[in-house]
């Protein structure tokens, strides 16, 4: 069943209290986030990235989701410019043009 594979935590917002409900692999994720970025928990950094950009177009579970995979996309690539000789090559290369 579905709601086996979620974790559910509670939140304040400026709208009151809600539950924001995700796989439990996104919560691992959420709190390796806040660990690695350097706040105090998961809470923290959830009010720093996530809600900024929320506009409430989308569900917060999928805006949370969304914003999780970003943060990780950016420090995958931020570690390949930094320790892949090629890509320093090729970035060397594109600052000629």
């Amino acid at each position: 069943m579905l709601k086996d594979h979620l974790k559910t935590k509670s939140l304040s917002l400026s709208t009151g209290k809600t539950t924001l409900s995700m796989e439990r692999y996104y919560w691992v994720l959420l709190e390796y986030l806040a660990n690695e970025w350097g706040e105090h928990d998961w809470r923290d950094w959830f009010y720093r990235y996530v809600l900024p950009d929320y506009k409430m177009d989308v569900p917060l579970a999928a805006h949370t989701r969304l914003t999780i995979a970003t943060a990780l996309a950016q420090d995958l690539e931020q570690y390949k410019n930094k320790y892949d000789p090629l890509r320093k090559e090729i970035n060397k290369f594109d600052a000629l043009f």
